[in-house]
């Protein structure tokens, strides 16, 4: 497999490719994302069986838990294109949809909708910009696979963090009552399944399939798409791989 990297090496390059992916794009543009929806739902289904299976012995921990970190991968796809407001597309009636998708995405994810929201967009606005992009910290994760690792365990902490000290203040008390109730929500039904007997079971899964699953996202989506982190501007601080 062939990987090119398009970027601001390649300026001409980039702005043909642009013009293309656009026309490409553009009978998609402000569709409702019914597949979307399909994969979230269909993520979500397999994970609560795969909790049950692996509880009942039916499936083997380890099997469980790339399944998990599987899923992580993919419901972070849900979650990105609800913040993005890709699901409902032009549909404003379907807004309800969307921020649905959001929120079941997030209480797999163990992180809060209403949190990721707010960094990520953020992220898009201020990429690479020192102490104005929320994911620059992400610019360590290729020093090693224990980078990789450690900023993934870390990513709820760090999100979580960047709310409170930069959004809490400014947001209304009905947002930052979302999150609590998120946070809230997604950690009880945790704890409620590993008191049923199933401590490490819970944290294999939960845990490990948790950061297994986001240092997928985090070295495909954060780390290297933005290397070296130096860059600031449209064409220039984002590359395009293209898989052949």
């Amino acid at each position: 497999m062939l990987m090119d990297t398009i970027s601001k090496n390649d300026q001409p390059k980039t702005n043909q490719l642009d013009l293309e992916a656009l026309s490409h794009a553009k009978s998609y543009m402000g569709e409702f994302a019914v597949m979307t929806i399909v994969l979230g739902l269909s993520m979500a289904i397999i994970y609560l069986a795969t909790l049950l299976l692996v509880a009942q012995g039916e499936v083997p921990l380890i099997a469980g838990l790339f399944v998990i970190s599987a899923i992580a991968y993919a419901m972070y796809t849900i979650m990105h294109d609800a913040v993005h407001g890709s699901i409902q597309g032009k549909h404003r009636h379907y807004r309800w949809v969307n921020e649905g998708m959001g929120y079941l995405a997030g209480q797999i994810l163990l992180l809060p909708f209403t949190v990721h929201r707010r960094s990520h967009l953020t992220h898009h606005a201020k990429t690479n910009q020192a102490n104005l992009d929320p994911d620059l910290g992400y610019q360590f994760a290729g020093r090693s696979p224990l980078h990789l690792l450690f900023l993934s365990a870390t990513t709820i902490y760090t999100q979580i963090h960047y709310y409170v000290t930069q959004c809490w203040s400014k947001n209304s008390d009905r947002e930052n009552a979302k999150v609590v109730i998120e946070m809230t929500v997604a950690v009880s039904w945790r704890i409620a399944f590993m008191m049923q007997g199933y401590w490490w079971e819970g944290f294999v899964l939960f845990i490990g399939g948790a950061i297994l699953g986001n240092a997928i996202t985090v070295y495909f989506f954060a780390y290297l798409v933005h290397h070296p982190h130096t860059e600031v501007g449209r064409w220039v601080d984002t590359s395009t791989f293209v898989f052949r």
